[in-house]
């Protein structure tokens, strides 16, 4: 919701929304950071813009839920795998030691833990005690236990975007494909948010009479992608020969400064272009 106050337009942080029945929904209890507003807005003073698919907050908690538990599982395996094991074999004569009970706890919680946190370390044992490290491959670390925690975050960002309708491949970085990632995020995703903020900006900002002759807001997603001039150059030569744009159109479309003179505003067309059912030239 945005809220305009004093030639501003304010971003609500969050509000209570009021929905009446044969009267105008209200806003209460409306903030912005650590400030409250006391006034109660009705919905035709404020911009309330709702994305239409409100299950998506919902959606990603839940998978972020339920990939969290698998990560953190898959993050024990990783660590159980690089631990240290080994087999502590404990004579009948130390067991019988009056000071047994002492002596294996301080050889368990100090020196056993100092030697398995240390990268180089030497562990002296006492009379009766005598450990044999494992050296099976249970106790190597394997690439396999990284990719396994990789692939699990990866599958929990791909299903967060794809709830957005935001393309994978965007979210995690890969280069193939980019071009088709762009145009399906910009169908799919951006311009649907641009529509729904243009309606709705149109709605407020202008009466119904203004609105019929032509009066609205756009919000313009034509130069979000990069634009190459040298890429774009017979395409533009396309759309200013046939009539469709002018140079300053163009221009502006390309993300450059406009010239702003009245020869570079007309549209000009070339002399191929003739009428079907006559020869005459434009």
């Amino acid at each position: 919701m945005i809220i305009p106050i004093n030639g501003q337009k304010i971003i609500a942080d969050d509000f209570q929304k009021d929905e009446k029945a044969v009267t105008e929904t209200i806003f209460t209890n409306v903030s912005r950071g650590d400030y409250v507003f006391r006034d109660v807005f009705k919905i035709s003073q404020v911009y309330y813009l709702k994305y239409s698919n409100f299950e998506t907050s919902a959606i990603i908690d839940n998978i972020f839920n339920m990939y969290s538990q698998l990560i953190e599982s898959a993050n024990g395996k990783y660590k159980k795998s690089g631990g240290e094991k080994g087999i502590l074999e404990i004579s009948a004569l130390a067991q019988n030691d009056m000071k047994f009970e002492t002596t294996f706890k301080s050889l368990m919680n100090d020196y056993f833990k100092s030697y398995f946190d240390s990268a180089n370390a030497v562990l002296p044992l006492f009379d009766g005690y005598k450990y044999t490290p494992s050296t099976s491959d249970a106790a190597k670390k394997y690439s396999n236990e990284i990719s396994d925690i990789k692939v699990l975050m990866d599958e929990a960002l791909a299903r967060s975007a794809q709830a957005f309708k935001i393309p994978p491949a965007l979210i995690k970085g890969d280069v193939a494909g980019l071009k088709d990632a762009y145009d399906i995020m910009l169908t799919n995703c951006i311009d649907p948010l641009a529509d729904m903020i243009s309606e709705e900006l149109t709605g407020k900002q202008f009466t119904a009479d203004q609105i019929c002759k032509g009066s609205r807001i756009v919000a313009d997603t034509s130069c979000i992608k990069h634009i190459d001039i040298f890429d774009i150059s017979a395409n533009v030569d396309k759309l200013i020969s046939c009539g469709f744009a002018n140079i300053d159109e163009v221009r502006d479309k390309a993300g450059m400064p406009v010239i702003n003179e009245k020869w570079s505003q007309e549209h000009y067309i070339t002399k191929n272009y003739e009428r079907i059912d006559s020869s005459e030239k434009y």
